[in-house]
């Protein structure tokens, strides 16, 4: 199915506007079980009890997606907003900057799949023609109707419980003995911490 509708999104784009290797999210989402939301979910405020800086958790966040998709070679810089909002994050072109919203009683999946949404736009507007073509598509579409919008949050929900796990895996490394006794914290996979 994810299949179909990325291939159903490659007719609202040219060839040379895709920066996102399809081929390696349908690899790296294979096998991932959906979030249960019957089980707790770690917070932000559960980090601080492990001794992790929210600023390094979205940082290790933003790595994970540079190794899965890809990196430019312009750079970007990241603004993290200690604020509740509706909106978890944005990614301004014209500044290359990621701003991160962030609330301690907000489940760290939301703020994972907001890092790999921000990061896929990031990919996909690589240069002001293709910024402006999503204005113009945004305009007369719609934000939610916006190709690239559905494509980065297809991306972002899929691989959210992935990159997710990944992430604690590497914290619980660093923190094995908080990590194993936190209840909290819910691994979303089979795979060990």
């Amino acid at each position: 199915m994810l299949k179909r509708i990325l291939n159903n999104l490659m007719l609202f784009t040219s060839h040379r506007d895709l920066m996102i290797d399809y081929s390696r999210i349908y690899s790296i989402a294979s096998g991932v079980k959906p979030v249960d939301h019957k089980n707790p979910i770690a917070k932000v405020e559960d980090l601080k009890r492990v001794n992790v800086k929210i600023r390094r958790f979205v940082v290790l966040g933003l790595e994970w997606c540079e190794e899965n998709f890809g990196r430019r070679n312009d750079g970007y810089s990241l603004k993290i907003n200690y604020t509740f909002s509706c909106t978890v994050g944005s990614y301004f072109y014209y500044d290359k900057l990621f701003v991160i919203r962030v609330w301690n009683n907000q489940e760290l999946i939301y703020l994972v799949e907001a890092i790999v949404h921000e990061y896929i736009h990031y990919l996909q507007f690589k240069s002001e023609r293709i910024k402006l073509k999503s204005d113009k598509l945004r305009d007369e579409l719609g934000y939610e109707n916006n190709p690239y919008e559905i494509e980065a949050r297809i991306i972002s929900n899929k691989l959210k419980n992935v990159c997710l796990n990944s992430l604690i895996a590497k914290i619980g490394s660093q923190n094995k003995y908080e990590f194993q006794n936190r209840s909290s914290f819910v691994i979303l996979s089979d795979e060990p911490v």
